[in-house]
């Protein structure tokens, strides 16, 4: 199959946001123009981001800030495909231990489970803008004590107006040092995120492109 074939065959397309739609605060050249030609040729698109901060509500509105207009329901977060991945193997009301922000915080609680700060089954680690050595070093005696590690996604690094910055990546390769123990990943290029996204879309992966930095 030629290349020609491959995209007259596309039906669906998973679009990274860092970097592709905009840098930053900055809106990338061409990004609202994508979502236009997207939905004009009748592409089905998931905005599929490995960036666990914010909600997608909120990143529907910084990137209508940049005149790209688009639905809550169109953007996959690692925080969402980490809940929707705890849901297949811990039941609501599970004890889960959070190292990252909102994003993380509300998708784990939406999806019914208890954010504690001891005793701990689970610690869910993604980025946070605001860490402090105390919160580390709890997370490190939480998995320690057998709390099982998992990661929103394994980016060593993140694009920004003021250059490349540590990524959520950084955060767990710190625990994994202090603790022996390999996080579970969640985001992207792992597959659980992926499958999420094919799922939301109702896609076939034979139809499905993606669009990446």
């Amino acid at each position: 199959m030629d290349q020609t074939e491959t995209l007259c065959n596309l039906r669906h397309l998973i679009v990274d946001m860092d970097g592709v739609l905009y840098r930053g605060n900055e809106a990338m050249p061409g990004a609202s123009g994508l979502i236009d030609f997207l939905r004009e040729r009748g592409i089905g698109f998931v905005l599929a981001t490995n960036n666990a901060t914010r909600t997608p509500e909120q990143f529907v509105d910084k990137l209508a800030g940049m005149g790209v207009e688009v639905y809550p329901s169109e953007v996959l977060t690692s925080s969402l495909a980490t809940a929707g991945y705890l849901a297949g193997i811990a039941p609501p009301g599970t004890r889960v231990f959070v190292v990252g922000m909102e994003g993380l915080r509300a998708a784990l609680q939406d999806a019914g489970y208890c954010l504690v700060e001891e005793d701990a089954e689970f610690v869910v680690a993604g980025m946070d803008f605001s860490i402090c050595y105390e919160r580390l070093a709890e997370a490190t005696l939480q998995i320690r004590a057998g709390a099982r590690f998992i990661g929103t996604n394994p980016d060593l690094t993140f694009p920004s107006e003021r250059g490349i910055l540590p990524g959520a990546g950084s955060l767990l390769a710190l625990l994994e040092a202090a603790t022996g123990v390999s996080p579970t990943v969640i985001g992207k290029p792992e597959t659980a995120m992926v499958e999420q996204a094919l799922a939301r879309m109702g896609a076939r992966a034979a139809a499905t492109g993606m669009l990446g930095d």
